[in-house]
């Protein structure tokens, strides 16, 4: 694919978030009542110096873009879907709210309604292929856990999350991996990082 091509497809995509975020009610919700739980979040390494600089020397500071979240009653936060770089900017300048979008689902869906499926990496692996960590190999999986992975699956016909990847290398969901191979399933749904 030619540059020229990559930069129609990045143009596109901007677009097709932009005419999403139009449609939404925004809100403000609190920035402590955030919860970075998607392994995406967890992982993701950026540096966010020159717009925390920029807008520390702001008077009166304001984030362009709402951040996305889903509200889980199970702990009372909001889950963060999309908007990680906003997310760290208002925490490092110390506002108290954040303007947000309430969506009732997940990161994946929601990535699927903007058009960015490409840009998270989703796929299906075959689980041989998958390297595992010493440190999860040596602490093992509680059985529960793997139980809980058994029962969604064989209710849903899916695993509730993909297997987090970098490489080959499994990052998170190590749980669904085992219990992938507990149900005699060659390939996992995962998502590089």
């Amino acid at each position: 694919m030619s540059i020229i091509m990559c930069k129609e497809k990045i143009k596109e995509t901007k677009l097709r978030q932009a005419e999403w975020l139009n449609n939404q009610v925004v809100t403000e919700i609190l920035l402590i009542s955030i919860k970075l739980s998607n392994p995406i979040h967890k992982f993701a390494k950026t540096d966010l110096s020159k717009e925390i600089n920029r807008l520390k020397e702001n008077v009166n500071p304001k984030i362009i873009n709402p951040i996305v979240v889903k509200y889980n009653e199970k702990d009372n936060r909001y889950h963060l879907i999309s908007g990680l770089k906003g997310y760290h900017l208002v925490k490092a300048i110390h506002q108290e709210y954040i303007p947000a979008i309430i969506v009732d689902y997940d990161r994946y869906e929601y990535c699927k309604q903007v058009g960015i499926n490409d840009k998270l990496k989703f796929g299906w692996r075959n689980i041989s292929s998958i390297i595992i960590p010493t440190k999860f190999i040596n602490n093992g999986v509680c059985e529960w856990k793997i139980q809980k992975c058994i029962d969604y699956y064989n209710k849903y016909e899916k695993m509730d999350k993909p297997v987090i990847l970098r490489n080959r290398v499994c990052l998170d969901g190590y749980s669904r991996l085992v219990a992938s191979q507990h149900l005699g399933l060659d390939r996992v749904f995962v998502q590089y990082i």
